[in-house]
């Protein structure tokens, strides 16, 4: 994975979090829905960011058999995150 990508995935971060907070709306409102919808998809982003630059950092950056597997984990770790968005989850 490329600096190019992180920094992308980061931007939308920052883009999600403005959107979910200029859209706050009184309580009961079809905006304040969308601003709770907004508002998880900016921690589902963050967290494929985090999993993504540790899986880079282990798998390209150390290299040995005991990282692979980590990253591993965390390649698990970042599909479930990609599922509960798509409402996946188990």
């Amino acid at each position: 994975m490329s600096d190019s990508v992180t920094e992308t995935m980061r931007e939308a971060v920052v883009s999600l979090e403005y959107a979910a907070d200029a859209l706050e709306a009184s309580a009961g409102s079809h905006m304040r829905a969308v601003t709770r919808e907004l508002k998880a998809a900016r921690e589902n982003v963050a967290q494929l960011v985090d999993y993504a630059e540790r899986l880079f950092a282990f798998a390209y950056g150390y290299g040995d058999v005991t990282a692979l597997r980590a990253a591993g984990g965390m390649l698990d770790a970042a599909r479930a995150v990609i599922d509960k968005a798509k409402g996946d989850e188990a």
